[in-house]
């Protein structure tokens, strides 16, 4: 058995953190260590073992480094956490507190879709959401839907998006027997709504 030592630190200021939780995966185990002063930490394990090692604190996006030979001192190298935030408004806003909000990522990270509540002045905000880029769609019951593409949330940085929804508009029609006014009662009308330019986990979503 050697000592596995690392340290981990603030990107910017590059000052020790102390109190972070470093997890150490060690085959099918799992060693939890927290950091000293200045952000130290040693963690006993197998001379020859590879080790993935995540490492997190409070306020921090979390650091992974995967295959990590015991014998090498490693620096994990923190982002202060990134934040996304939003306003969902209307003409009658208080009618805007049941509106649904989803976050896409474009990417492959484990939970792409995040669905947001909103409070009761139509505001919404994910804390320590991991850096990338979004689709973000908005919509209520009764109002029309808002999305807004590609929008990038870089480390460290909070981002703030405001939806303006309309109400909804409607479609009427009547079904009736051919050459004639006569209505037809109990028939089936199917609706597919057509959204041109999204993509088709977006449509989904907002239909």
């Amino acid at each position: 058995m050697v000592g596995f030592t690392g340290r981990a630190e603030d990107r910017i200021s590059l000052e020790g953190i102390e109190g972070a939780a470093v997890k150490v995966h060690v085959d099918e185990e799992i060693v939890v260590e927290v950091t000293g002063p200045g952000g130290a930490f040693s963690v006993t394990v197998p001379e020859d073992a590879r080790l993935d090692v995540e490492a997190s604190a409070k306020g921090y996006i979390p650091a992974r480094r995967a295959g990590i030979r015991p014998d090498t001192e490693t620096v994990f190298r923190l982002h202060r956490s990134t934040s996304l935030s939003g306003l969902v408004v209307g003409p009658a806003g208080k009618d805007l507190e049941e509106a649904g909000v989803h976050v896409l990522a474009d990417d492959r990270r484990e939970t792409r879709t995040l669905e947001l509540e909103l409070d009761e002045r139509g505001a919404f905000k994910f804390l320590d959401l991991e850096p990338g880029e979004f689709n973000v769609a908005a919509w209520a019951p009764g109002w029309s839907y808002a999305v807004q593409r590609d929008v990038i949330v870089r480390p460290g940085e909070q981002t703030h998006l405001v939806f303006e929804l309309d109400r909804a508009g409607s479609v009427s029609g009547q079904v009736i027997y051919e050459g004639t006014k006569t209505g037809i009662e109990g028939v089936e009308v199917q609706v597919d709504p057509y959204i041109q330019g999204l993509s088709r986990e977006i449509e989904e979503i907002v239909t």
